[in-house]
């Protein structure tokens, strides 16, 4: 299988790059989304496609949420130092800041090479959804066990 895609490497990253720009145009709306950028003179694989969020708080969320419209995702990126390995040899003490808030908010979305637009498009959708109910809050106001007024507000 490894050296079969070999053959094949140069057409599945621009399948995962196309895919990846595609992501891109349509999450770059979401407010509550950071976005990784490609650098000029490098090209980025899309081994797997990152968000940024506000907080583990949020990824945990909004992970629980697209699992429970079958949409998997993954937290790839723990930091490194923590680890087992290098904390037995020293590093686990090492104040890396952005390594540790970065692993705090960073979530893979679905990434492979034969990814649909139509897939792309739900995956978005529901997180559009998802950012939709969670900013909005919703007052009722009850006299006597009967409601009078009912105040829907969008946290914008």
């Amino acid at each position: 299988l490894g050296l079969s895609q070999l053959d094949k490497i140069e057409k599945i990253i621009d399948m995962r790059r196309n895919n990846a720009k595609y992501y891109q145009s349509k999450l770059k709306n979401i407010k509550e989304i950071s976005l990784q950028e490609e650098l000029p003179g490098f090209k980025h694989v899309y081994q797997f496609y990152p968000i940024l969020l506000r907080n583990s708080t949020v990824r945990a969320k909004l992970m629980n949420f697209l699992a429970s419209k079958g949409i998997m995702t993954r937290v790839f990126f723990k930091p490194v130092h923590k680890t087992m390995f290098f904390s037995k040899i020293g590093y686990g003490s090492l104040n890396l800041p952005n390594t540790e808030k970065i692993s705090k908010q960073i979530l893979a979305l679905p990434m492979f090479p034969t990814l649909q637009k139509e897939e792309i498009n739900y995956i978005i959708d529901t997180i559009t959804k998802f950012f939709e109910s969670t900013n909005k809050w919703l007052v009722k106001i009850i006299i006597n066990g009967e409601e009078v007024n009912r105040i829907e507000h969008s946290c914008d």
